[in-house]
């Protein structure tokens, strides 16, 4: 066990910031050692993508400290893993959170001591605007200051590799010992204050967001001419987030009338005021003030992205003015079927099987089988977009074309603009298909129904309940394995019907393969077992961002067969 005084000592000696050097010595003064192995064990790990935590004092948070260390080790690791750093340099953005912009600041500040040249966002930006600048500006990594649809209290850094994809092993574990053999302050790191007009340093905003409005135009919109007739309004609502004015962009880009604002929520605030979550798959608690804007404007469809705009949830008024607040793998599906029907069109000569879908091992099996039906190819991945966009960037490689993929967090990549989910081009994408239905007299619902009617119903439940202690996550999913990882014991029924495969992610068992082992990455730091059954899946998980086990659920059935029987097999 690390020693707290030890640790607590050394952020003396290192910390630079009045506030949470105070906070430390007074935890110091007061001989809290309970306080201090609070915020400083365990030492925030360089997990999914980067680093989250509540921001405070202490190595387990995220404070100007910590995020200088982890982007010294960064830079290390870079200058042995990355040629292109000292020739393309890295880009940084950042979200509207508090201290976001002086974590950019920060890490910006450390590559330029090592004479790498740094590309800083000078307001706050999308996510998605980041890989899409990696990927088509060649930078050596990208990295965001966003905490995504988090509570206020935290923060995160999350890195992008290369590719244009968040970061996988090795260079996640590369990176986490790079940044514990980098954890003294460098000297001669300018002050942050110093980076907006520093000779190493440049603003891309204008360039990235006209280039990234430009690609998703001539990638995605199929109607510009119809999209400026006059149709129903649009109403959108950014959580307190960054999304409204690239949303805005994008509608022009597209010759959509511009979204109606849900006012109190379209302008970015760091303190989430009228939400608890801001968080729009939270569903009608999240989206009460957009629906009261919908209301009053007459409007049939709500679109909603989380805080950093890369996230998208939608909500629909029926004929009977009751509203549908769509889920993830509903989304998910609906928009598959569009992505390629629009694909289709303009390339009818691509064989349908050097296409491809893709979508998570927790997500419905849907998308699968409506990939099946048109004959394309269907991948799944380890949760998360990190996987799902190197995943599309091994298809593209092997001369295939991705689609689609999504995962059921309302997370969506419609083409390959980004390597990564995006509220941006998604809300143009629907909006476009939704004017499109509405002239057709038709609605996204009577889409999913159509969908239904023609690949048999699936019935999925997500929830998630609250685990702040890992021994006790590791606990309660050795009791599933029958005692332990070492004498296992899975189950062999599940709703009364056979188990007839079981994966185990940490592990790395699964049935379904002939040498029982599982063809995706084996993760034995996180906890996730899937069980299938002739008609349906369950999956329980550890969530890799937030102190959650999560349970996914799915019964499906065969074309034809009741939506309500299969709803009573789900439960």
């Amino acid at each position: 066990m690390a020693d707290v005084h030890e640790l607590a000592r050394n952020w003396l000696l290192w910390d630079t910031n009045p506030t949470t050097k105070a906070e430390v010595q007074a935890l110091v003064d007061a001989n809290d050692e309970a306080g201090l192995r609070k915020i400083m064990t365990p030492r925030i790990a360089f997990g999914t993508s980067g680093l989250r935590a509540r921001m405070e004092a202490g190595f387990a948070r995220m404070n100007e400290l910590v995020i200088r260390q982890a982007t010294q080790g960064l830079c290390r690791y870079l200058e042995a893993h990355a040629p292109s750093l000292r020739t393309h340099g890295v880009v940084i953005g950042y979200d509207g959170r508090h201290n976001s912009q002086t974590f950019a600041r920060i890490a910006a500040a450390v590559f330029v001591s090592q004479g790498v040249r740094v590309a800083l966002f000078s307001r706050v930006m999308a996510t998605p605007f980041v890989p899409f600048a990696v990927r088509t500006r060649g930078f050596a990594i990208g990295i965001v200051v966003t905490a995504s649809h988090n509570p206020k209290e935290d923060n995160g850094y999350k890195v992008y590799w290369g590719n244009g994809a968040a970061i996988i092993p090795p260079h996640d574990g590369g990176i986490a010992a790079a940044i514990d053999a980098n954890l003294a302050p460098w000297a001669d790191v300018p002050s942050p204050d110093e980076m907006p007009g520093h000779p190493l340093v440049s603003d891309p905003m204008e360039e990235i967001t006209q280039a990234y409005m430009t690609e998703i135009t001539d990638d995605l919109c199929h109607a510009r001419e119809l999209n400026a007739e006059p149709a129903f309004p649009i109403v959108y609502t950014a959580m307190h987030g960054v999304g409204y004015r690239f949303v805005q962009r994008a509608f022009d880009c597209f010759g959509l009338t511009q979204p109606v604002p849900t006012v109190l929520q379209v302008e970015p605030d760091p303190d989430f005021p009228t939400v608890v979550f801001p968080n729009p798959e939270e569903g009608k608690g999240a989206l009460k003030l957009a629906m009261e804007t919908a209301d009053a404007a007459h409007s049939r469809l709500i679109l909603a992205t989380d805080p950093d705009a890369d996230r998208l949830a939608v909500a629909e008024k029926q004929a009977d003015g009751s509203w549908t607040i769509f889920n993830g793998n509903e989304l998910g599906v609906i928009f598959g079927a569009r992505a390629w029907t629009q694909f289709r069109k303009s390339h009818p000569d691509v064989p349908a099987d050097r296409c491809t879908f893709i979508t998570t091992a927790v997500s419905s099996q849907m998308l699968g089988a409506f990939a099946a039906s048109v004959g394309a190819r269907f991948q799944t991945t380890l949760t998360g977009f990190k996987w799902m966009g190197n995943c599309a960037i091994s298809e593209i490689a092997a001369g295939r074309t991705p689609i689609f993929a999504y995962e059921e967090a309302i997370g969506f990549m419609v083409g390959n603009v980004a390597f990564d989910k995006d509220g941006i081009r998604t809300a143009a994408f629907v909006a476009e298909y939704a004017i499109e239905l509405w002239r057709a007299g038709r609605r996204l619902s009577d889409e999913l129904h159509a969908l239904y009617l023609r690949l048999g119903n699936f019935v999925i439940e997500t929830r998630y309940f609250f685990c702040y202690d890992k021994a006790v996550m590791a606990a309660i999913f050795d009791r599933v394995r029958g005692g332990s990882r070492d004498a296992v014991a899975y189950p062999t029924t599940l709703g009364g019907e056979p188990v007839l495969r079981v994966r185990d992610q940490t592990t790395g068992f699964d049935s379904g393969e002939a040498d029982r082992r599982t063809r995706l990455p084996i993760t034995p730091d996180d906890q996730m077992i899937s069980l299938w059954t002739a008609s349906g899946l369950a999956t329980i998980r550890g969530s890799g961002t937030e102190p959650k086990l999560k349970y996914y659920v799915e019964a499906f059935g065969a074309p034809g067969e009741p939506r309500d029987v299969i709803t009573a097999k789900q439960k």
